[in-house]
């Protein structure tokens, strides 16, 4: 396998373009792609960038809700003797904070490069800005179905072998195609700033990379096709 490396005020548009340019890891959305198609404008993404890929996201999410399981393999972390603590809201990433799987541990960590949609599927996403009731949309939950294995890679390659990495060490790598989850938890450490217990630290790493993110992967991977799935672990310290 081969691998490659009109808004309502200044102040939200700012945290708007702070939140998907400077906290998306790696930032692979294409700027130049998304002002063609009036997603961007003088090499930042737009607030109507925004506003699409967060109902894309809410569109996809519910799909992945109804077609898979990530809930009992969330619970099982919950109801885990090791004792998985979450990560607080104030240290989680963009990706699990933006969640709307409900879910206290699992979260889906591909950038959704909307700006690879057509300029009619983009059209029908602005038409319904707005509209409460766009999750129950047919024509988006058509368009959020086909359209995901060419938004979901990180690099626009045609090459399926292709692998890439989520971080900027280089590992893990999985495959550019993936769909990638990712699973959170706080390491627990005392007062004094010592981890509490350094064996079960180690024994909850290994209970996620030998038994939940195989069997989740494997699982998901057999529900969706031609869509491989990988799973990654972020333990906060």
């Amino acid at each position: 396998m081969k691998k490659d490396g009109a808004t309502p005020s200044a102040g939200k548009t700012e945290q708007v373009l702070s939140k998907l340019q400077a906290q998306s890891k790696p930032m692979t959305y294409d700027i130049e792609l998304a002002e063609t198609k009036g997603l961007a404008e003088n090499g930042q993404l737009s607030e109507t960038f925004d506003q699409v890929y967060t109902m894309y996201r809410k569109v996809f999410e519910n799909y992945l809700i109804g077609q898979l399981d990530i809930s009992d393999f969330d619970q099982k972390l919950q109801d885990s003797s090791l004792g998985y603590s979450p990560v607080e809201e104030s240290e989680q990433t963009i990706y699990q904070k933006d969640s709307s799987l409900d879910t206290t541990y699992i979260y889906l960590r591909n950038n959704l490069h909307i700006e690879r949609l057509s300029t009619e599927e983009l059209e029908i996403f602005r038409n319904l800005k707005g509209d409460p009731e766009f999750l129950e949309n047919d024509k988006l939950k058509a368009i959020v179905e086909s359209s995901y294995p060419k938004v979901i890679p990180l690099y626009d390659r045609e090459d399926k072998e292709l692998e890439t990495s989520y971080d900027p060490s280089g590992n893990p790598s999985v495959l550019n195609r993936a769909l990638v989850f990712e699973v959170a938890y706080k390491v627990d450490f005392d007062g004094q700033g010592n981890i509490i217990d350094r064996e079960n630290e180690v024994t909850k790493k290994e209970y996620l990379e030998t038994i939940i993110i195989p069997e989740m992967t494997a699982d998901f991977s057999h529900k969706l096709g031609d869509v491989p799935v990988a799973g990654l672990i972020n333990d906060v310290i």
